[in-house]
């Protein structure tokens, strides 16, 4: 049971921190105020309705009705390592008794010793059961 919850907390750490530094676009493409198309990691699609600019002098330019929107979502880039003399006295007093205290909760020295495994429970005399007739349903 503890190792299964270790390695629990160790897979969802190791996905925090890869969540928190990585960076990715997201891109999408409006044409006429309507969603057309949506990437992440890949090139958007144009549609049709964009002007295609071949000559620009002899073309009068005219406005698109297409727009494009682009979000950045930029990932941590500094990771610093933190050292347990980084703390204050107090911070490492309070993580030292935690930590003393979380690990404690994992002792199963009660569990395999069970208490009153050399008692011997009186014999029975008289089953006063079925001497008084009372049984419970």
């Amino acid at each position: 049971m503890k190792n299964k919850i270790h390695r629990l907390l160790a897979i969802c750490m190791a996905f925090m921190v890869m969540m928190s530094t990585m960076s990715f676009t997201v891109a999408k493409h409006y044409c006429m105020d309507f969603l057309m198309d949506t990437a992440i990691f890949s090139p958007l699609d144009s549609c049709s309705m964009d002007i295609q600019k071949s000559d620009c002098e002899t073309q009068v330019t005219k406005s698109s009705c297409c727009k494009d929107k682009v979000v950045t979502i930029d990932g941590q880039n500094d990771l610093t390592k933190m050292s347990f003399e980084d703390f204050s006295f107090q911070q490492q007093v309070f993580i030292a008794s935690f930590t003393y205290a979380y690990l404690g909760l994992f002792n199963e020295d009660d569990i395999d010793n069970p208490h009153f495994t050399a008692y011997t429970p009186p014999e029975l005399v008289r089953n006063i059961h079925i001497l008084h007739e009372t049984y419970l349903i």
